[in-house]
């Protein structure tokens, strides 16, 4: 499930490499092999496409770095908000005249 968050952390970045992928891969100009593979073998290739981008972006977000395009849009919008970090859990604060 962290992996997901961590790919919606970094979705713009994602969702241009999948469309550079599918460019390269399905047009009758390139690869062509949305007409070779059908709409099956089409869709295990996105499965495939979506499901190796996952380690990547969970990768950058354990690092506490975004994707790369979100960094440049961040940049080029003049935001200073901070990088995520990841948070240690702990335990929460006992209440004041709390038996233990």
């Amino acid at each position: 499930m962290r992996g997901i968050e961590a790919l919606g952390a970094a979705s713009l970045s994602a969702y241009i490499a999948q469309s550079v992928v599918f460019l390269a891969l399905f047009p009758p100009y390139t690869l062509d092999l949305g007409a070779r593979l059908g709409t099956a073998g089409a869709a295990m290739i996105v499965l495939l496409a979506w499901l190796a981008m996952i380690p990547v972006a969970h990768a950058l977000h354990a690092h506490g770095r975004r994707g790369p395009l979100e960094h440049l849009l961040r940049r080029l919008a003049g935001s200073a908000a901070p990088t995520p970090r990841s948070r240690p859990v702990t335990a929460p604060h006992p209440r004041k005249g709390a038996r233990p």
